[in-house]
């Protein structure tokens, strides 16, 4: 199966003229939600579903995923094109190298802070955000390079077409509850705390 030119992953999930079910934004911060639902209930073994935290994560899925990432991939599809696989690769570090170490402290903090704003510790809740950003950020780096970068070129180069999507959804699932967990998990360092 010879290399073809690679969909560059960003076209796959939110292309023109992919699938227009529902909005990139509506998608968007239906993946985050689902993500917050898996983290609650299977990694967290909760009974109920904190529906403050569902919804703040649903609308920083649609605020970040469907409007900040949106123009930040049309950004990268303006590097200039040269061999297929160095273009791909080109636009992959510089999006897991510039882009991710910034947006995972971002989701961090909203997410955090909207828990602390909610749960009535405001007061000590920029601590506590400050420490869990200190304390989640190199994982959620780590989980990007070793989980969804790879997962993002076997969809671009091995993946059939019809299923690109698909794939690339399910990335955004992974990565959604992985950012949802870390945002939420309880601190380590009890001098932290």
């Amino acid at each position: 199966m010879g290399l073809r030119t690679p969909v560059f992953f960003c076209r796959m999930l939110h292309g023109r003229g992919v699938c227009r079910l529902a909005p990139p934004r509506t998608i968007a911060g239906a993946i985050s939600a689902l993500g917050d639902v898996v983290s609650q209930l299977l990694l967290e073994n909760r009974d109920t579903i904190d529906t403050t935290r569902l919804l703040t994560c649903a609308a920083l899925g649609a605020a970040v995923d469907g409007v900040l990432l949106q123009r930040w991939y049309a950004f990268l599809h303006r590097v200039p094109a040269r061999h297929p696989t160095i273009t791909l690769l080109q636009r992959l570090v510089l999006h897991h190298s510039g882009f991710v170490p910034l947006l995972a402290p971002f989701f961090i903090t909203v997410a955090s802070t909207a828990h602390a704003l909610t749960a009535g510790t405001h007061s000590t809740g920029d601590l506590q955000t400050m420490c869990r950003v200190r304390q989640e950020w190199w994982p959620s780096v780590t989980f990007s390079w070793l989980v969804v970068a790879p997962m993002q070129l076997v969809t671009a180069w091995l993946t059939p077409k019809p299923y690109q999507v698909l794939l690339t959804n399910s990335g955004a699932l992974l990565w959604a509850t992985a950012l949802s967990r870390l945002s939420h998990r309880p601190l380590i360092d009890t001098k932290l705390k």
